[in-house]
């Protein structure tokens, strides 16, 4: 067998077809092909980006502060939790007291979604606060004689800020050590990294894991799912970082931020898909923005249990398909009926379509029910109803079909609370068609 290495032209053909965590670990573990394939054009099926973590497809990288008690037996039931968990999602300082040494002014690449004053995340130990935490704790006690469920925790958490303050206080040291643990997670299984915290804090680390990942990329990157689930996060990325994005899901309130950092390529627009979580009061954002006025498909999410309804609202978008997909409201048939009645007096485009999630079956058939009574629906098969619109030429059509897992569902049910069972469908089509 031959031991020549891959031409030039060869290896840039079957790095093209290799997959992308894939192609990062080859790069790392073989350093005479790193420029190359730092130069191939690399594709991603999902990138989800949160502080502390980053998701590649279908591997997931997160970063934690872990802390490892000299006698492991002594490690109280706190400092367990977090440990299982991939550590402290925030950064410790030597007298082992949260801190949030990512206050530094950003450097390039890094991108802050949310301005907030950071200073008051913090606690300051002293003698007034040593002696409001004690009161706290015996009151929990006397209240919680046989604590359950986060009570232990929240003890917990309190006797072991107590017992690090009198440590700091009599000059003692640490009962741990603590690193940044990297936690990979994939189909393959969980695998460990220990990065030395001395000399590096979280959001370098995230910095730098993220400059692994992406850095140096000398073409356009592209995802077909991109998203950034918080409102509030700070996202560590390489200088330069650019990418091109089919569907892009994110909270309403970072458009702004989000399209100022340039980091979504001009290419991606119109985009194929957006998903946004926002509530009514907010739909003079998604109106502004070429984000959401032109993507084919608008899924909204996380609407409001008041206010007004998205029926209103929505006449104004002229989107090709919306959906009302992960509701917190109150599920209102008056408000759909509304678009109907709508859609039926000012027209739309041939092709144009809006679904509404529901939860239970029964909340569907009462629906159509409402649409035959109101409007003199005529049901051309199976619970599938037709509206002749005013134009003579197309009509309205609604059905249900039974919802199935889409890209980024779990993280709108994390956010959300709630998750579509059916979708009630409406579609304009040509009268010819039915």
């Amino acid at each position: 067998m031959s031991n020549k290495s891959l031409s030039y032209e060869s290896l840039k053909t079957v790095l093209k077809h290799i997959k992308p965590n894939k192609r990062v670990q080859l790069a790392s573990q073989i350093p005479s092909i790193r420029k190359v394939e730092r130069i191939v054009p690399i594709h991603y099926n999902q990138l989800i980006f949160n502080d502390w973590s980053t998701t590649v497809d279908d591997t997931k990288y997160q970063l934690g502060v872990y802390q490892e008690y000299h006698n492991e037996e002594e490690t109280p039931l706190s400092v367990q939790k977090h440990n299982s968990e991939g550590g402290y999602q925030q950064d410790i300082d030597e007298d082992g007291q949260f801190k949030r040494f990512d206050k530094a002014v950003p450097s390039e690449g890094d991108l802050v979604l949310w301005e907030n004053d950071a200073s008051e995340d913090e606690t300051v130990w002293n003698d007034d606060w040593e002696k409001e935490t004690k009161q706290d704790l015996e009151e929990m006690r006397a209240s919680y004689p046989n604590p359950k469920g986060l009570i232990p925790y929240m003890m917990d958490k309190r006797k072991v800020a107590l017992e690090l303050y009198h440590r700091k206080k009599n000059g003692l040291p640490l009962p741990f050590t603590q690193h940044i643990r990297l936690t990979i997670t994939s189909p393959e299984g969980v695998r460990i990294e220990r990065i030395n915290y001395e000399g590096k804090k979280l959001h370098e680390a995230s910095k730098y894991l993220n400059s692994v990942l992406f850095g140096n990329r000398k073409q356009l990157m592209f995802t077909n799912f991109f998203a950034i689930p918080a409102y509030d996060a700070k996202l560590y990325l390489p200088a330069g970082f650019k990418i091109r994005v089919n569907h892009l899901q994110l909270n309403v309130e970072i458009m702004d931020k989000l399209k100022e950092s340039g980091i979504i390529s001009e290419s991606s627009f119109p985009l194929n898909k957006l998903t946004m979580i926002a509530n009514t009061d907010q739909a003079p954002l998604l109106l502004e923005h070429n984000f959401s006025k032109n993507a084919e498909t608008l899924v909204i999410a996380n609407t409001p249990f008041h206010g007004e309804s998205w029926a209103t609202v929505l006449e104004n978008f002229e989107n090709k398909h919306i959906i009302v997909k992960h509701s917190r409201r109150n599920h209102n048939d008056t408000d759909y009926l509304l678009i109907i009645r709508i859609w039926l007096q000012d027209g739309r485009p041939l092709g144009t379509k809006f679904s509404f999630g529901v939860m239970q079956i029964s909340l569907v058939f009462t629906f159509l029910g409402l649409v035959r009574r109101e409007f003199g629906a005529t049901e051309i098969a199976d619970r599938t109803l037709s509206i002749d619109m005013n134009n003579q030429t197309t009509k309205l059509i609604i059905y249900h079909e039974q919802a199935e897992p889409e890209i980024g569902d779990k993280l709108m049910l994390f956010v959300c609370g709630y998750e579509a069972k059916w979708f009630v469908r409406m579609k304009v089509v040509a009268a010819s068609e039915v």
